[in-house]
Formats: C-alpha cells, sequence, structure tokens
C-alpha cells in the first residue's frame, strides 16, 4: 500500500476543494443560469425579427419580379444575405458565450 499524500486520501480520491462562498456561488448561478440564457434568448430574437423582415422584403421582392432571371436574381441575393448573416449571427452568440464562460473562469 502506498503512502497518502496530503492531497490523498488513503482510497486515493483526490480531497474536494472547499465549497465556493455562497456570494461567489450565486453570482455564478446567476451568470451560468441568467444573465447568459436570457443574452442569447435576446440576441436570438433580435435575429429572428431581422431575418423575418429581409423575408418579407424578399416576398416583395419577388413580387414585382417580371421575368425568370429578375426572380432568379433576388432568390440568390436573399440566400447569399441569409447565409452571411446566420454566420455572423453564430459568432455574435459564441462572443456572448465565450464572454460568459471567461467572466466565470475569472
Amino acid at each position: 500500500m502506498t503512502n497518502a499524500s496530503s492531497t490523498e486520501h488513503g482510497l486515493g480520491f483526490a480531497r474536494m476543494e472547499p465549497p465556493l462562498p455562497a456570494a461567489s456561488l450565486t453570482a455564478w448561478w446567476n451568470d451560468a443560469f441568467l444573465r447568459l440564457p436570457l443574452a442569447v434568448a435576446g440576441e436570438t430574437l433580435r435575429f429572428t425579427a431581422r431575418r423575418l423582415l429581409a423575408q418579407a422584403d424578399y416576398l416583395s421582392r419577388v413580387n414585382h419580379c417580371a421575368n425568370v432571371p429578375e426572380f432568379m436574381e433576388a432568390q440568390s441575393q436573399f440566400m447569399r444575405t441569409a447565409t452571411d448573416d446566420y454566420g455572423v449571427e453564430t459568432g455574435r452568440i459564441m462572443e456572448e458565450v465565450r464572454a460568459a464562460c471567461t467572466k466565470q473562469a475569472a
């Protein structure tokens, strides 16, 4: 049997760190389960509103197309913009999460 170090119990389990003070635990809980989800939800709703407006603009533009090439151009432009917007939005949400995680780690 090996000697248990000061950081291990006789069964080889590492000693648990003391619990966080109540104020720190409350702050962590608020950040992890209140602020971050609300921030992400708010950003998601703003993005959804922007995309719905873009969808309405696209449908209006399609309604005024006089021929197939105009329709195809409207559709292509809408899809390019949508793809770009989703990429930017993913970055925004990732930054929200990264900022929250960095704050919690500090």
